[in-house]
């Protein structure tokens, strides 16, 4: 069994680049090296070091051509040879939990992907100045449009109705 109450939450794993300090992150659901090889692979080019907890899903990186170095947090470990270490992607879990306690107060399933997208967006363009930072959320929404009544839409059911969508109607997909 893991953690107390860590059945009723959702697994969120996310990438952080050392040297542009962009952060990527998405729901793990299932949690297993596949999931996480996945990611890796479609974010990370081979060759790159990548640093992680010691979670057994990373073994495969030693099998692929990644340069992999894993920290023990459990045995007191927080910064490994001056190099490997994850405080970088600290903050970005901070201000994602914050928004959970803080604002959110609930963030459910069905929208929780759109919440870590935010908080990831949220985290890349900080070095940027106001006006830039305007200027990428302009472009990041422009032409794009998401009504309510599809926001409220999961899994090919509306939210309070049958299964069946809308009206009988089968729900749109979301991307």
């Amino acid at each position: 069994m893991s953690g107390a109450g860590a059945q009723d939450k959702i697994p969120v794993v996310a990438i952080k680049e050392r040297a542009g300090k962009k952060v990527k992150a998405k729901i793990a659901e299932p949690v297993s090296s596949i999931t996480l090889q996945s990611m890796m692979q479609e974010t990370v080019p081979e060759g790159t070091a990548v640093y992680t907890g010691q979670n057994c899903g990373y073994k495969w990186l030693a099998k692929k051509s990644y340069r992999h170095e894993a920290v023990s947090h459990s045995a007191g470990e927080s910064i490994k040879e001056g190099q490997a270490h994850r405080q970088g992607i600290e903050p970005f879990w901070f201000m994602l939990k914050r928004g959970h306690a803080g604002v959110y107060r609930k963030m459910s399933k069905q929208h929780l992907q759109r919440h870590t997208d935010e908080h990831a967006g949220r985290r890349n363009i900080r070095p940027l100045v106001t006006i830039e930072q305007i200027d990428a959320v302009i472009e990041a929404v422009n032409g794009k449009r998401l009504k309510y009544k599809e926001l409220i839409q999961w899994k090919g059911r509306h939210v309070g109705t049958s299964s069946a969508g809308t009206c009988g109607k089968p729900a749109p997909t979301l991307s």
